[in-house]
Order: C-alpha cells, then structure tokens, then sequence
C-alpha cells in the first residue's frame, strides 16, 4: 500500500513537472516569430498535400513525416501559430515521460525522475520544444525506440514490432536518427547473437527502417546532390566546447564556460562511471554517437555544425543524468531535491533569456506593413533577400501582399507601380541587394526582426520616407 501511494505521488511529480514545461515552452510567443528555417517549413504546409509533396522533395533537406504533421496541424488549427508550436511541445514533454520509463520508472524513482526532469528543463530541450522543425519529434520516437527496446533480455515480439515502426517513422523524420537508431538495434543484436531466432527477428525488424531510409534516399538523390556548397568545421577545443555549452545549458553553441553546463557535465560523467561498473555500454554507447559521431559525420560531409544537430544527444544525456543523481546521491531525498532545484536554476539566465528574444519577431514588420495599408499607403510587399520574403510570407496579416524575392536583375520588371520592399541585412544572396536601395534611408527599422529594414518603392525607384 505505502508503494502504490508513493508511486501515485512520483507520477503526480512527474505529471506537474510536464504541465510546467508545456507552459514554460508556450512562454513568450508573443515576443517573437517564425526565423527562416520555420517560414520556410510553414510556406511548405500552406497548400495542398501534392503541393507539399513536390516541395518536399525537392528540397530534400529533411525527410517528410515532420513536415506531414505540420500540414495537419496547419490546416485543423486554421495556421495558428500557437497551434503549431504546441506540437513540439507536446513532443517534447512526452520524450520526457518515455525517458523517465526507460530510466526505470517507479521502481527506481529517483534515477527516473532526474531524467525526465532534464529533458522537460534543460534549454536547448525547451527551445526545441517550441519550435517548428523535425527536432522535437525525432527526440520523441528515438526514445520510444530505446524504451521499447529496453531491456534486451525480455524482449518480445510485439515489442520488436513496435521499435521497428517507431524506428521508421524516426528515419522519416530526421536523417541523423540512423545514428542512435544503428547503435540501439546493433546493441540488440549483439545481444541476441547467441539466440538464432531473436537475431533472426531482430535482423528482419531492423531492415524495416534501413529500407525506408534508402528508399527516401534514393528518391531525393538528385535533390541532395544540388547541396553541393561545403563549409569549414571547427574541430578544435574551443569548437567542441562551445557545442557541449549548447548542448547541456544554452540553446546555441556558446563559446564562453556555463556554470549551468557543469553540473549536468559533472552528473553525466558519474553517469558513465555508474553504468561501466554494471557493464552497461548502451548510454555511453549512444552518446558518443550523437555527440561526436555525429561531429565526424558532419565534418567529412563538409557540413556547417549547428547544436541542434546534436540534439538526440539529450536522451542518452537523460538518462546517464539520472543515473548520476542516483549514484551521488542514492538514499537523501531533501538533497537529491536542492541538487536538482540547483540544476533548475543554474539555467534560470537562459529561461529568462529564451522568453525576451529567443527568435526574431517578424510580426512587427507585419504589423507595420499592416498599419500603413490601413492609412491607406498600400501595395505589394518584396524581400530583397529569400530571407525576408520566406519570414514575411509565414506572416497570416501579410502574407497575401507577399509577391516575391527581388533582386538587381528582375528588379525593373517586378517594381512596378507602388509597395514595399524589406531588407535583412545579414542576408547575402548571389547578388548584393543593397545596391537597389543605395544610401536610401528606410521607412522602418526592427531590431527584433534581425534589423529588418522596411523601403518604399514607387515606379521601380526606391523614395524615402
């Protein structure tokens, strides 16, 4: 009896836990909008699923499944925002959950507790929870893979079934799940290498994804192959330490030391050292794949190396999480509780830091171009960069005024009567866009739309205000 009142009040912990990060995830969308990447996403799942298909494919930058929940999200919530961003939140919050179960759940609540609370607290975790990208779903099913998968000595058949689903809907997802996925599904085999019909069964389920991924591989080769642009990696210490700051404290790469990344860095590495002495090799295993496998990758391909790249990193971090805390700290609950409020508030700088400006507000360009059609000074809206014109097209006040991209060469045809042109100024295209517009000043500026600059134009010339 004292058992089942102690776990009602471990889910009960869990359950307020995962309410907090959901609202601590829709905080402050009211400061800011979609960034590029997330217009770029919205713009994809604004029309019919054949539209969304061929864009899909074309661009081939990510599988489709992501971009498919989108779309039904997009289209039952009427493009609301705030819908979308739900999503991944939701995602997020049910990662935790599952990382509390593959942590051992009530019965080891301690170690279990601990995990869930890193994925819902730690802010890369809440940052990628709000936003409109594949990362939060694949966080989701790679651990729903590991916990079906888990453990390997009771495994059955409907749970293999289950894992090979889980694990194709994570190839579709994203492409770097065949990273954690090889080492989940290779760890099993292994396991079963003295068992010819579990290796057989788990031969045959983990081909179902293998498949899969080649499959969409190869139906977007030639889409793929048009990425040919390489980019400089920086492998040095400095490289690698900014991306574990992202990863374990910041939202971003961070090149100067965190106090919030080294409590988790210290409690990981214990961590490890709990989990070598049981001869448990799956946790390290997976880590050093998503972290610096994932880097080695990366860096053959000649591929820029962003921290959301490392993001399936954070559930093997999860879980040796919990098992530090577990091992410092195995029988007192009062300081297992202060040493995981401490954790909480160590990162309390990038809560507060991820509520103000997190990501840039294109709505207050929108507003702004909103306001001057109701005075009356209309017309249709151009970006003089993709950037711009991606951002503002996922604008619902705008969006219908947003013709296209502008540059030097097409600028004559396009600029004709009156209307609007914007600017990001960090922005370089093939061509320099800033030529059309000289040393004009511009009608309006926002610093919290990546100082976006607002012109006018009138008979294919740029006028000031």
């Amino acid at each position: 009896m004292r058992q089942s009142a102690s776990s009602k009040r471990l889910w009960a912990a869990l359950g307020i836990l995962a309410t907090a990060a959901i609202l601590l995830r829709q905080a402050g969308q009211r400061n800011w909008s979609y960034w590029l990447d997330e217009a770029m996403q919205v713009s994809y799942v604004r029309g019919s699923l054949r539209d969304l298909w061929v864009a899909v494919r074309f661009d081939g930058v990510h599988p489709p499944l992501d971009y498919l929940v989108t779309w039904a999200a997009y289209h039952l919530g009427d493009g609301r925002e705030p819908v979308l961003r739900l999503m991944p939140s939701l995602w997020m919050t049910l990662a935790a959950v599952l990382a509390f179960l593959l942590s051992g759940g009530v019965e080891r609540p301690a170690r279990s507790l601990a995990a869930g609370l890193f994925l819902l607290g730690t802010p890369l975790g809440i940052y990628l929870g709000q936003e409109i990208r594949p990362y939060a779903l694949a966080i989701l099913l790679v651990t729903l893979v590991a916990t079906l998968l888990e453990p390997v000595a009771t495994l059955t058949r409907r749970r293999l079934a289950w894992a090979s689903v889980a694990s194709t809907l994570a190839v579709l997802t994203l492409y770097l799940t065949a990273v954690p996925l090889a080492v989940l599904w290779g760890s099993v085999l292994w396991h079963a290498r003295s068992r010819r019909a579990l290796f057989l069964e788990t031969l045959l389920a983990s081909g179902l994804p293998a498949a899969t991924l080649g499959g969409w591989l190869w139906l977007v080769r030639a889409s793929i192959a048009r990425h040919e642009e390489r980019f400089p990696v920086d492998l040095s210490l400095s490289g690698l330490g900014s991306l574990a700051n992202g990863l374990l404290a910041w939202r971003e790469e961070c090149p100067r030391l965190l106090a919030g990344a080294v409590l988790p860095a210290v409690l990981i590495g214990l961590g490890l050292f709990a989990t070598s002495r049981r001869r448990s090799w799956r946790q390290p295993a997976l880590l050093l794949a998503t972290t610096l496998g994932v880097v080695a990758l990366l860096a053959l391909a000649q591929h820029w190396i962003d921290v959301r790249y490392l993001a399936l990193a954070l559930v093997p971090c999860s879980v040796l999480f919990g098992e530090g805390v577990d091992f410092v700290l195995p029988d007192r609950p009062r300081t297992r509780a202060a040493l995981l409020g401490l954790f909480l508030a160590l990162h309390t700088p990038a809560y507060l830091e991820n509520l103000r400006s997190a990501r840039p507000n294109w709505r207050q360009v929108a507003t702004y171009l909103s306001f001057q059609d109701g005075v009356g000074v209309r017309g249709d809206i151009y970006g003089l960069d993709d950037w711009s014109y991606l951002c503002l097209r996922a604008q619902p006040l705008v969006a219908a005024r947003v013709k296209g991209s502008v540059t030097e060469a097409n600028a004559s045809e396009a600029l004709r009567g009156e209307g609007w042109l914007v600017r990001t100024p960090h922005y370089r295209g093939a061509a320099d866009p800033d030529r059309l517009v000289g040393e004009t000043r511009p009608w309006a500026r926002s610093p919290e739309a990546e100082d976006a600059r607002v012109y006018r134009f009138r008979d294919g010339k740029v006028v000031p205000p």
